[in-house]
């Protein structure tokens, strides 16, 4: 492996570089990379060092052969990789890779991925790396519609490589200003046109012309199908929108123009012959631009309308197909092949099965046991096998020690019919949402919330310590036990689960280029909205997301938000640290964990230990108990009197703020009279 890599290097270093070389050295590094046996005895180091040269390469590579598909399938790997993996030793080839993101981005006209991506680099990096003030100032321009700068960022670009990118950039412009000349002119000199379309001189002009089959009449090219209006067809105008739509919500409030490509405004050509039809040419121009915004924002309000119905359709859709599926009547008796289960009720549905309340039935037919029967419709075809990724995780956890699976319902039996799969289970309670909103107003105290917060985590911790994601952490998935377990929360629902390491080195796996959105929105965490691999730290970041809606119900700032990408952007607020009044009025440990979380990379394990001391001490400024039962353990009386307790009011905030501050002296008297009392017995021993 490393003299494949070695030869690979070589062949990209040597002066001339021959491609073909280059291309079947990267071949065969790719081909072993994919084969575990070639990898062994390699350390963790060297791995991290031929991963990153393979994907640099593979990115400059396809630049060079001028294959934007290549590049693009290439780029998302390297700027995956640089995400999920982090070295002492920075590449040197980073800001070049990112760089070429960027062109990439504003060449395709992806204005939304472009500030997405400039948003998580330094400010600093932004302002004095030339790899990224490059791409900046490009689409400054564009936007500005100063294209005479486009042609001078060519000359002074930072690496060969955006040169492939200029090239893109500079033939959109000139066929943006061909499209122009030809709907406003009836005529135009081959030296003006040259001079408009930003060539150097007429030469250029010449192949230019003749792909855009221009007509030359002695130097001069004559439109004939000129048109004399400035009309905008429908389905541009709707292409132009969405462009607006992503500008706007990527340039906030700053001013920037609509990204329509100016056809028509020229520049420093008011001395220019260019014919006739040129004299109202400005002032149409500038009533059919304010024409057009207003088409724009009447036809965004649609744009969002419609994605609103559309969304509502394919929820009615979904619930109408849970009711449509056929439900396993009560009292009928479902076989497996050593147990008799019979349905006494139906507890919940899901997009791919449904949850009954079962009996088991032993062979004269008396009632045994009670548990609960998931089941998962057989289709034809390709779907995730939900039912069969729970049954695993379930089984396995059967091996665990009894304190790392007090978190988990155990696994009774198994089975299938001709037209669903099912598992039987042990029976639990209620959800922690159906709880939360049984409460009086919707919330936990934040003692409820505390001992919520730590058991979830530990369940979480032990689930990752299995070797699986949940890749789901949200209320809906927690329960309570039932009879005398009802303070114990259970973790449930695996059904999008993955397993992050390999089964038998427990290596992590290799991150995948994209993955499609799983979960729930309003707690997904911001790599899954990105379409990025998840790791131990998205299920903690949805972990926070829940315990802050234990605090206030619909406390999230992007609760009543419709929009997906939106969520996402609120997301990434909170963890920036713009906190809204009732986040920001929770202890600092609670905003210490926030700011921890963030800072973990894909491959590290996360502190369950930091996190779950960070809670506790949230707690301690509270004033908040752990040891006390939960809400929806408490009787009425109990409840009545925790209302009425005087927690509140200017006196006994006055009383609370001086025992607070008498803490302190408090605690260090009582460690003085234990020293002088260990003192004295000391002294008395040794007389």
């Amino acid at each position: 492996m490393e003299a494949a890599h070695k030869k690979l290097l070589a062949e990209w270093n040597k002066e001339p570089r021959i491609l073909t070389a280059v291309s079947n050295a990267l071949k065969q590094v790719k081909e072993m990379l994919e084969n575990p046996e070639t990898l062994k005895g390699l350390s963790s180091a060297a791995l991290y060092t031929i991963h990153r040269d393979v994907y640099e390469i593979d990115v400059l590579y396809a630049v060079l052969q001028s294959d934007l598909k290549a590049f693009r399938e290439a780029i998302s790997t390297v700027m995956n990789f640089y995400n999920c993996y982090r070295s002492n030793e920075e590449s040197p080839n980073k800001f070049l890779m990112i760089g070429l993101n960027l062109m990439y981005f504003l060449t395709t006209n992806q204005h939304a991925q472009f500030h997405m991506l400039l948003e998580q680099i330094d400010q600093n990096v932004q302002q004095n790396n030339p790899y990224i003030t490059t791409p900046v100032k490009l689409e400054q321009s564009l936007m500005e519609g100063v294209y005479n700068k486009v042609v001078l960022t060519e000359k002074n670009i930072p690496s060969p490589y955006y040169a492939f990118f200029i090239r893109i950039s500079m033939d959109t412009i000139r066929d943006e200003i061909a499209s122009c000349i030809e709907c406003s002119f009836k005529k135009v000199s081959q030296k003006d046109a040259a001079q408009l379309l930003l060539f150097n001189n007429v030469n250029e002009i010449i192949p230019f012309a003749k792909k855009r089959s221009w007509k030359n009449s002695g130097n001069t090219y004559i439109f004939e199908q000129c048109r004399s209006g400035y009309d905008v067809s429908d389905h541009h105008l709707m292409a132009l929108s969405f462009g607006f739509y992503e500008s706007f919500e990527n340039y906030g409030n700053r001013n920037t123009t609509l990204p329509i490509k100016r056809r028509g405004r020229l520049r420093d050509v008011d001395n220019i012959d260019i014919g006739e039809g040129n004299e109202k040419l400005g002032e149409e121009l500038e009533e059919e631009s304010a024409d057009e915004r207003l088409q724009v924002k009447k036809i965004l309000r649609e744009i969002e309308q419609r994605e609103h119905e559309r969304r509502e359709r394919e929820k009615k859709k979904k619930r109408k197909s849970h009711m449509q599926r056929p439900k396993l009547p009560i009292g009928v008796v479902v076989n497996t092949a050593g147990n008799r289960y019979k349905i006494l009720e139906l507890l919940g549905t899901g997009g791919f099965g449904d949850v009954y309340k079962v009996h088991q039935m032993d062979g004269t037919g008396r009632i045994d046991d009670i548990f609960a029967l998931k089941t998962e419709t057989i289709t034809l075809g390709k779907t995730l096998n939900r039912l069969k990724v729970e049954m695993t995780i379930l089984q396995e956890c059967e091996n665990l020690p009894e304190e790392k699976r007090k978190h988990f319902v155990k696994m009774i039996d198994r089975g299938r019919t001709e037209s669903f799969k099912f598992i039987v289970m042990q029976l639990v309670g209620a959800s922690i949402d159906k709880l939360q909103k049984q409460q009086p107003k919707k919330h936990f105290t934040f003692s409820t919330t505390t001992k919520l917060g730590l058991q979830t985590l530990e369940g979480i911790g032990d689930l990752h310590d299995l070797g699986y994601l949940h890749r789901d952490v949200k209320p809906q998935n927690f329960t309570i036990g039932l009879k005398e377990k009802t303070n114990v929360i259970y973790l449930l629902d695996f059904g999008i689960a993955r397993r992050y390491v390999e089964k038998d080195s427990r290596a992590i796996r290799l991150p995948r280029e994209t993955v499609r959105f799983l979960g729930t929105v309003r707690f997904a965490s911001r790599n899954c909205h990105y379409a990025r691999e998840q790791c131990r730290r998205d299920d903690l970041e949805s972990w926070i997301y829940m315990l802050l809606e234990f605090t206030e119900y619909a406390s999230l700032p992007w609760s009543r938000v419709v929009d997906r990408d939106n969520v996402c952007k609120e997301k990434e607020r909170l963890f920036a640290g713009i906190y809204t009044k009732h986040i920001a009025s929770l202890p600092k440990e609670i905003h210490k964990i926030l700011k921890y979380i963030n800072e973990l990379n894909f491959q590290d394990t996360p502190d369950y230990k930091y996190v779950a001391m960070m809670l506790k001490r949230a707690a301690s400024r509270k004033r908040a108990s752990i040891t006390i039962k939960f809400d929806w353990e408490k009787s009425e009386s109990e409840r009545d009197a925790a209302r009425k307790m005087p927690n509140h009011g200017d006196k006994n905030k006055i009383q609370n703020e001086k025992l607070e501050s008498s803490k302190p002296t408090i605690h260090r008297r009582r460690l003085f009279n234990d020293s002088k009392k260990k003192v004295y017995d000391l002294e008395e021993q040794e007389s």
